[in-house]
């Protein structure tokens, strides 16, 4: 008779999150069209700034580096959308990555690098990337196309 109940109690617990799983929701539709369009937030563009590596960095002088993006969550991470001028090696990503890491003050978790060539846009997939999380890690992707 105690396993009788239980087993009703069990069915009456589970069927409505059954009904749920198999019928997608009872009135999903109805939630799903009352619920505002998420708004898209267009992000500002940020000023250019030219990054200049110190004279002792083993960086050559022709190679122009910008800074064309800024994102920072401090303590946490920060995030940087570098243009260079032109393609350069693995070990000199990772030369311009520990600069541009050591620029700023503060401390990260996590620091991530896209680098964009000229006629690339900021926000798109990168010509390589270096990522401190927490250790270096430096990968040329390559250019689209």
């Amino acid at each position: 008779m105690r396993e009788a109940n239980f087993r009703r109690a069990l069915i009456w617990v589970w069927s409505p999150t059954l009904a749920l799983l198999i019928g997608g929701g009872i009135g999903a539709q109805d939630l799903a069209a009352q619920q505002p369009e998420p708004e898209m937030l267009e992000v500002p563009q940020q000023p250019r700034r030219p990054f200049t590596a110190p004279d002792w960095a083993p960086v050559p002088e022709d190679l122009d580096i910008v800074v064309v993006r800024e994102d920072v969550i401090p303590g946490q991470f920060r995030i940087l959308d570098v243009e260079l001028n032109r393609e350069i090696t693995e070990e000199l990503i990772a030369v311009i990555a520990n600069l541009l890491r050591d620029a700023d003050d503060m401390v990260y978790e996590r620091t991530y690098i896209v680098y964009y060539l000229p006629g690339m846009r900021s926000g798109e997939i990168g010509w390589a990337t270096s990522h401190f999380s927490p250790d270096l890690e430096v990968q040329v992707i390559g250019v689209p196309g």
